[in-house]
C-alpha cells in the first residue's frame, strides 16, 4: 500500500481509483473496530481523512471526523509510530493540508525591547599608551547581528505570525498551537483557535519565550486537531521556502522607562519606529534659566549597570546645545539601578534665541493665557519658537555588558521658547539726512517685572503691561 505515507495526498477526482482506496480504508477501519483497537482506528481514520478529504462529500467528512474524535476522546493520538500486534509499524499522520499554512514570519520585538549589538572596534597596530581615564566603549547603535536573521531577548516573549487556511466545509478546532525549535531552551505558550469553514487567511501569532542566550532555530510548528497531534516541519511544506528560521537570543537585559511629571507634548508623541515611550513639554521665556527633572525607571528583571543619555534633534542640532543640556554628573552614583527602582536626570534649559536661529516652520503663536497654538504666519517677530528634540537612552546589565548587548529607547522633549518682551508695533522717525530713530512698543509677556533698557532710557514693565 504505497499510499499509506503521511505525506500522501491527491486531489484527483478518479471515481475508480479513489473508490478502491476508500474501500481499503473502510476494510482496515472495520477490522480494527472488530479488534477494539482504538489507536489503530484513529491512525487509519486520520490517514483516510488526510489523503481523501477533498474527494469526500460533506456527510462523509463529518462521519470520519466524528469517528476520529470518538477514538481520541479518551487518549489522544500523540503522533508517534504505532506498532500493531503483527509487528507492522504505522507511521504518524501529519495534517499539513488542513489547516494549510501559507505564510510564516518571525516578528521583531517592539523597538524599545529589541536588543542591539555593540560595534566591534578592530585592533590597531599603534603603540599602547596607558591612561587612568575611563575609556569604556560607548554604546553606539548598530543593526541586529548580521549572521542572524532576527534578534530576541532571553526571558522576553517573541512572536511569529502565521497565515492559515481552512479548505474544509466544517470548522476546525485547532488546539495547543506552538513552535517546534532546537538550540536554546525555550518556553512555549500554546493557544487555541477555531477556523470557520472554507476560510482564510486567518492571522495567528504564536508566542515563545527563550530561556537561554544563544542560537534559536525554528523548524516547524505543532498543533492538535481532532485529537491528533501533528508535528509540521517546514521541510515537509513546499509552500514555505525555508526549512529553518534562525533567531539570535541576547542575554536578559533591563528595560528603561523614562517619564516625568511635566505635561505631555501635543506636537509629537511618536516617530516612525515607535521607539518613543514618553514625551514632555517644556515652556520657558527667552532669557530665563530653568531645570527640569526626568525620571528613569528600571522596568526589567535585572539591574542596570550602565546608562548613557544624549540629546539629539533632526531640525535644530545647530542650536540645541545652547538651549538644552543634560546634567549626568550624578548618573554613576545611582548605578546599579535595581529592578523597579528609579533615578533622576536633570535637563537644564536656557532661553537663548535669535530670530534668525529658526526656520519659519518652527514658529507658533502664543495667547495671553499662556496657551500655545500653531500659526501659518511667517513673521519672525513676536512668535513662540518650538524646539523639537529627543533624549536617546541606552542601557544594559551585567550579562549584557559581557556579551556587548544593550537596549535603546527615546523620550521626546519639545521646548517652547516664549518671548519675554513682545514687540507690538514700531515707528521710525527721521532725525536728519543720515540718522533715524526707531521706537518700539513692547509688551511684557512674563509674570515678573522687567527693566527694559534702550539707548537713552530704562523702562520698567510690570507683567502684562505695554510701553513705548
Amino acid at each position: 500500500m504505497s499510499f499509506i505515507g503521511s505525506d500522501y495526498h491527491t486531489s484527483e477526482v478518479d471515481t475508480g481509483w479513489n473508490g478502491i482506496r476508500a474501500r481499503v480504508f473502510h476494510e482496515l477501519i472495520f477490522a480494527a473496530r472488530q479488534l477494539g483497537a482504538q489507536p489503530i482506528i484513529a491512525r487509519h481514520s486520520s490517514l483516510r481523512l488526510h489523503a481523501l478529504y477533498d474527494w469526500m462529500g460533506e456527510e462523509e467528512l463529518i462521519d470520519v471526523v466524528q469517528l476520529l474524535e470518538s477514538c481520541t476522546r479518551v487518549e489522544i493520538d500523540r503522533g508517534l509510530p504505532l506498532t500493531t500486534a503483527t509487528g507492522q509499524v504505522l507511521p504518524p499522520v501529519v495534517f499539513t493540508c488542513f489547516p494549510l499554512l501559507s505564510s510564516f514570519e518571525v516578528l521583531k520585538l517592539p523597538p524599545h525591547l529589541e536588543p542591539h549589538k555593540l560595534k566591534k572596534v578592530l585592533p590597531s597596530d599603534s603603540v599602547f599608551i596607558y591612561t587612568p581615564m575611563n575609556l569604556k566603549p560607548q554604546l553606539s547603535r548598530s543593526p541586529s547581528v548580521a549572521e542572524y536573521e532576527f534578534s530576541w531577548v532571553q526571558g522576553t516573549a517573541g512572536s511569529v505570525e502565521v497565515h492559515l487556511f481552512n479548505p474544509l466545509p466544517l470548522a476546525l478546532k485547532v488546539t495547543d498551537i506552538c513552535l517546534i525549535a532546537e538550540g536554546v531552551k525555550f518556553q512555549s505558550h500554546p493557544f487555541n483557535r477555531t477556523l470557520p469553514p472554507k476560510s482564510g487567511p486567518c492571522f495567528i501569532n504564536i508566542l515563545c519565550t527563550p530561556r537561554q542566550p544563544g542560537t534559536f532555530r525554528i523548524t516547524g510548528y505543532q498543533m492538535t486537531l481532532f485529537g491528533v497531534v501533528s508535528r509540521c516541519l517546514f521541510a515537509q511544506l513546499p509552500q514555505i521556502k525555508q526549512n529553518v528560521f534562525t533567531v539570535d537570543v541576547a542575554p536578559t537585559l533591563p528595560s528603561l522607562l523614562p517619564y516625568s511629571d511635566l505635561p505631555k507634548s501635543p506636537y509629537r508623541v511618536t516617530r516612525g519606529d515607535n521607539q518613543i515611550l514618553n514625551s514632555a513639554l517644556l515652556q520657558i521665556y527667552i532669557g530665563e534659566r530653568r531645570e527640569y527633572s526626568i525620571k528613569l525607571k528600571n522596568t526589567g528583571c535585572v539591574a542596570i549597570t550602565k546608562i548613557e543619555a544624549t540629546l539629539e534633534s533632526e531640525k535644530h542640532n545647530n542650536i540645541l546645545g545652547q538651549i538644552l543640556t543634560l546634567d549626568l554628573s550624578h548618573l554613576e552614583d545611582s548605578l546599579p539601578l535595581l529592578p523597579e527602582s528609579e533615578m533622576d536626570i536633570v535637563i537644564k534649559t536656557v532661553g537663548v534665541m535669535k530670530h534668525s536661529d529658526l526656520p519659519d516652520t518652527s514658529l507658533i503663536s502664543p495667547t495671553h493665557s499662556g496657551e500655545v497654538k500653531h500659526t501659518t504666519s511667517s513673521a519672525a517677530i513676536n512668535k513662540v519658537k518650538l524646539i523639537q528634540s529627543l533624549i536617546r537612552m541606552t542601557c544594559t546589565g551585567e550579562e549584557g555588558e559581557k556579551m556587548s548587548y544593550y537596549k535603546e529607547t527615546f523620550m521626546a522633549i519639545d521646548t517652547v521658547l516664549i518671548p519675554s518682551i513682545n514687540i507690538i508695533s514700531q515707528e521710525i522717525f527721521n532725525v536728519d539726512m543720515d540718522t533715524c530713530r526707531v521706537a518700539y512698543k513692547v509688551f511684557n509677556e512674563g509674570n515678573m517685572t522687567l527693566n527694559v533698557q534702550s539707548s537713552d532710557s530704562v523702562v520698567s514693565l510690570k507683567p502684562m503691561q505695554s510701553e513705548w
